[in-house]
């Protein structure tokens, strides 16, 4: 594992996390990042359900959920697939968000973050990874996003 990537990886506990970053590290093979073919959903079972794909649509840059997983979904209360995150129905959250893909966009460099957030009425702790892909190679054109419950004291 790159020392980058270890470094970004020591604070994370989580398996999940720990698991899809160092996946990433395997099948980015010495790239900038990986493809987003080199991925089988059979060989991320373990995160199934916590992973969303997002694509980068530009110009102008907006962010579209070609798939927003199911447990990430039951979480935040909206399935976001075919949508643009500027449709999420929380502004706070979206706007969070959009912070951690643009900073994975821009770096070409996967993207940690644990958060709090008062959420429909109740108060919803999480962690995620947000992790560059590309779909044809030249650029960052798609974001995987990880997403797991807990992780805040």
């Amino acid at each position: 594992m790159s020392a980058a990537v270890e470094a970004l990886r020591a604070p994370i506990s989580e398996p999940i996390l720990a698991g899809m970053l160092a996946l990433w590290e395997e099948k980015r093979a010495g790239r900038d990042w990986p493809l987003r073919r080199d991925f089988d959903p059979f060989e991320f079972r373990f995160a199934l359900g916590f992973i969303s794909l997002v694509e980068v649509h530009t110009p102008p840059r907006r962010f579209f959920y070609r798939l927003d997983g199911t447990k990430q979904a039951q979480m935040f209360g909206a399935d976001c697939t075919g949508k643009y995150l500027d449709q999420a129905p929380a502004r706070a959250a979206a706007d969070l968000t959009e912070q951690d893909l643009c900073a994975a966009l821009v770096s070409g460099w996967p993207q940690y973050h644990t958060r709090a957030l008062d959420w429909s009425g109740r108060r919803l702790r999480y962690g995620g990874i947000v992790l560059p892909l590309s779909r044809e190679g030249p650029r960052v054109d798609m974001l995987m996003t990880v997403v797991v419950p807990g992780l805040v004291d």
